[in-house]
């Protein structure tokens, strides 16, 4: 019997009356339990499944392309291994010469072990119609196969296309000649002439007929050596992107064949594939770096030629792109209270639906608990102990690889601490550059910081005068606003009331300040008088040291070595020249005098009259030192003359 759909027949020997009741009472209580959480737990097992479904969806995607196109590829290999086995018999050596030879065909072929086969079988019986009996079928095959790869990967195309050229002159057709672009011409002539100035069959020919399959195929094979043809496959596909994408591809196509095929040799087909994308992205990383370069020099050019084109673009796009802001934004204005509304009035509906549903969803939710507990008691006393030895199996089972992760963390940790120095080297070493990077960055960003500052202070000056034209503007609006603000009753009242506050706040705070200053000031001058108390012997230290410095530098400069002496010579001196300009200014002395008091005849008549005053001049006009050196002057006394030769009254006695 055959099975579908997942569809299980279980065939049970023996009396179920006993089971068959309690498998309906146990159907009806999971139906119960069923229509009242079945939604809720349906809704969270499928939450909860999601993304590990998802991930476990995609990898099984992957594994059944991998398999199919394994099977596929097998199966293809199985029809041309049976190919191989007509043409050779079963185990026989050129089938097993073959086979290792697809194998190896991804690295000068650049073809899998399929692709290899397939070519192999379409060229071998032409190959092997015409050669000469002590030639090797197999090995001019795989030149054929050779050149076709070889031409493909000097000029493009396809292999089939070259294959197919090469197979026709194997028929006697030498058209296609021409498309192998190594120098024959597409004519039996042309080949005739080609193989005569080769030089390599050892005579002339005169007719195409006279050659057979080897001779063409070496022939082919001299021009294409000559035009640098012969071998490029195997070149290509160590040195040329195209070359080694090829070897990629067949390497692939035969780690996937290997699937599926007995006994292959999978860490060969996987080091085949690893090898073969090394030699890939050695190629083309170099080319991606370069492009990369490349991108990095004209990238200046391009940011410098759109920031030149940018503004007029800004200029031409953003008046449209804001005028479409602008009409959404009035569309949205406009039609903002009806969808406010009708959202509203959703969400108004949606919560009396939940309202309307809570009782029920209560009755369900606590049904399906009751159920479920009822469920729980009934299957504890199997459930438990299945439940528990699945946990110490599983304790188990972890326990057998506690060994293994001790070992695994303890080589973590040791790799870790093992590249401590190394990772501490490389920061303190890229340290010096980082900082000096950075101090760079910031040294050279000042000029700009400057410029930028200043273009901003030049463009908040440039704005003054608009400024201030908008103010003036908005002047008269302001005062009005100001004017109607404070005029209103509920302003003044506010005023009124602020301004009492304040006045009381006044009050009470030069009341406190009063009291603040006076002691304030009563300690400044206590303070003032203690300093100066303190600083007396200190000021009169300072005096007494100045006079003294200034004592010591005028002896020092004037060569004083006994004061006394000095100041007394100086003393007499400085007396005799006060006597000298004494006399010489009496008149000017006498002139100021009379100018200043200017009295009349008649009162100085009445005032001599009354008075006999006596003038008496003494004039010091001889100093000297006594004995003991003291200063002393002879004094002239001049008396007697008329009453009026002097004011009376208005001078007093005069000493020189």
């Amino acid at each position: 019997m055959g099975f579908s759909n997942a569809e299980v027949l279980v065939n049970f020997v023996g009396n179920t009356e006993g089971l068959d009741k309690k498998t309906k009472e146990a159907s009806q209580t999971i139906k119960g339990f069923g229509k009242s959480v079945g939604g809720v737990l349906g809704a969270l097992g499928t939450l909860t499944l999601a993304t590990s479904g998802l991930i476990l969806a995609e990898t099984l995607k992957g594994i059944k392309k991998m398999v199919q196109a394994s099977v596929e590829a097998y199966s293809n290999f199985e029809q041309l291994e049976g190919g191989l086995v007509s043409l050779f018999g079963e185990g026989s050596a050129e089938m097993n010469r073959i086979l290792e030879d697809s194998q190896k065909a991804y690295k000068n072929l650049t073809m899998s072990q399929n692709d290899y086969l397939t070519s192999f079988q379409s060229a071998y019986p032409l190959v092997n119609a015409g050669l000469n009996e002590n030639k090797d079928a197999i090995e001019y095959t795989n030149k054929v196969l050779q050149l076709s790869s070889d031409l493909f990967n000097t000029y493009g195309g396809s292999i089939d296309y070259y294959q197919n050229a090469i197979n026709w002159a194997l028929k006697g057709s030498f058209v296609y000649l021409d498309n192998l672009n190594i120098g024959i011409k597409g004519t039996q002539e042309g080949f005739i002439e080609a193989a005569n100035n080769a030089g390599i069959l050892g005579r002339n020919i005169s007719n195409v007929n006279e050659l057979t399959s080897d001779e063409i195929i070496d022939v082919i094979q001299h021009y294409a050596e000559q035009y640098g043809v012969w071998g490029k496959t195997g070149q290509e596909a160590s040195s040329t992107i195209i070359g080694s994408m090829n070897m990629v591809k067949a390497t692939w196509d035969n780690f996937i064949l290997g699937l599926s095929q007995k006994d292959a040799d999978i860490d060969g087909l996987v080091d085949n594939l690893i090898n073969s994308v090394e030699t890939f992205l050695n190629n083309i990383m170099p080319v991606i770096i370069r492009a990369i370069e490349s991108i990095a020099k004209i990238l200046p050019s391009i940011v410098e030629k759109i920031a030149d084109e940018l503004p007029g673009l800004l200029e031409s796009l953003l008046p449209p792109l804001i005028e479409a802001a602008k009409r959404l934004i009035q569309s949205l204005a406009k039609n903002l209270p009806d969808i406010i509304r009708i959202l509203g009035e959703a969400v108004i509906e949606i919560t009396k639906e939940a309202t309307n549903l809570l009782p029920d969803l209560i009755d369900a939710i606590m049904g399906s608990a009751i159920a479920l507990i009822d469920v729980l008691a009934q299957s504890l006393p199997t459930l438990l102990p299945q439940l528990i030895k699945a946990i110490v199996d599983g304790l188990i089972k972890i326990t057998k690889y506690t060994p293994q992760i001790i070992q695994a963390a303890i080589t973590l940790l040791m790799g870790i601490i093992q590249a401590i120095p190394e990772i501490i080297t490389a920061l303190v070493d890229a340290l010096p550059e980082i900082i000096t990077t950075i101090i760079t960055c910031l040294i050279d960003s000042i000029p700009q910081l400057i410029v930028g500052a200043i273009q901003l202070l030049m463009g908040i000056i440039e704005a003054i005068p608009t400024i201030i034209v908008e103010l003036i503007k908005a002047i008269p609006e302001i005062i009005i606003a100001i004017v109607n603000a404070l005029t209103s009753n509920e302003s003044i009242r506010k005023l009124l009331d602020a301004g009492k506050e304040l006045l009381q706040k006044i009050v009470d705070g030069i009341g406190s300040m009063i009291s603040k200053v006076w002691d304030i000031g009563s300690n400044i001058v206590s303070g003032l008088w203690n300093g100066i108390v303190g600083a007396k012997d200190w000021i009169v230290n300072k005096v007494k040291g100045l006079a003294k410095s200034i004592l010591n530098g005028m002896k020092s400069a004037l060569g004083i070595h006994s004061p006394s002496t000095e100041f007394a010579i100086l003393g007499k001196f400085s007396v005799l020249g006060y006597t000298e300009a004494l006399d010489d200014m009496k008149g000017q002395v006498q002139d100021t005098i009379d100018s200043v008091f200017n009295l009349q005849p008649e009162v100085s008549g009445a005032m001599s009259s009354t008075y006999s005053p006596q003038t008496n001049v003494i004039v010091n006009n001889n100093m000297e030192f006594d004995p003991l050196g003291q200063l002393v002057s002879n004094i002239k006394t001049f008396s007697g003359g008329a009453k009026n030769d002097y004011n009376w009254g208005a001078t007093k006695w005069l000493r020189f």
